[in-house]
């Protein structure tokens, strides 16, 4: 049994806030092929992070991300609302970007460096899936 496995012990649900952060670039791979490594045997992982195109698995090339989920402050309310949920493809095609740390210029506030569109994804991502604006 692998040295990841048996540190997660029982938990089957892990909300990592930020895990690679400070970390260097061959570090924060690492680090996502371990918590990949723990999806495999099971269990639940989320992970919130500003480098996202750095999940990349070493030997294959394959991006560790199963899904992308994205939420994106509203201007209407000053709260986050989805703004998309799928697999990695889908995320770059939606956003119309290359690489999934772009999406973040997409949805963030030009006060923050973006491109102020959340709100255009949020109407966009209900639309598609049949609804209206959350």
């Amino acid at each position: 049994m692998s040295v990841a496995a048996q540190l997660v012990g029982f938990q089957q649900v892990f909300v990592c806030d930020e895990p690679d952060s400070g970390l260097d670039a061959a570090s924060r791979i690492q680090q996502m092929e371990i918590l990949k490594e723990i999806s495999q045997n099971g269990k639940i992982v989320m992970v919130i992070s500003h480098e996202p195109d750095d999940a990349i698995d070493m030997e294959t090339k394959q991006i560790l991300f199963t899904k992308v989920l994205v939420l994106a402050k509203s201007a209407r309310d000053k709260a986050g609302h989805l703004a998309f949920f799928g697999d990695v493809q889908q995320a770059l095609e939606f956003f119309n970007v290359e690489r999934l740390q772009e999406i973040m210029l997409e949805i963030n506030p030009d006060y923050e460096g973006g491109r102020g569109k959340g709100d255009y994804y949020i109407a966009k991502f209900a639309a598609l899936r049949g609804g209206g604006v959350q």
